[in-house]
């Protein structure tokens, strides 16, 4: 199992990231499986293949509501300016 980076996911098209999916989700069947029978060395990867699915499916979504455009163009920056002071 790899590691994409969101950069990497929004590249792939959708067709691309479709299959991905059906890939991992047949991994994370296998995984899910070998789990429950015997114990898995690295439990891990079934988190980062259940992370890897919502990111793809993220991406997805975002296209069909039409906001891969807005995100790819402006990277939103997420600084928080509260003030701590006290009344």
């Amino acid at each position: 199992m790899e590691k994409l980076k969101m950069r990497e996911i929004r590249e792939m098209s959708t067709e691309e990231l479709q299959k991905r999916i059906d890939d991992e989700i047949v991994n994370l069947s296998h995984l899910k499986f070998q789990h429950a029978t015997t114990r898995i060395q690295n439990t891990d990867h079934l988190k980062k293949s259940r992370h890897l699915i919502a990111r793809m499916n993220t991406v997805i979504r975002e296209r069909e509501l039409g906001r891969d455009a807005q995100i790819t163009a402006t990277p939103e920056t997420t600084a928080t300016t509260e003030s701590n002071t006290k009344e």
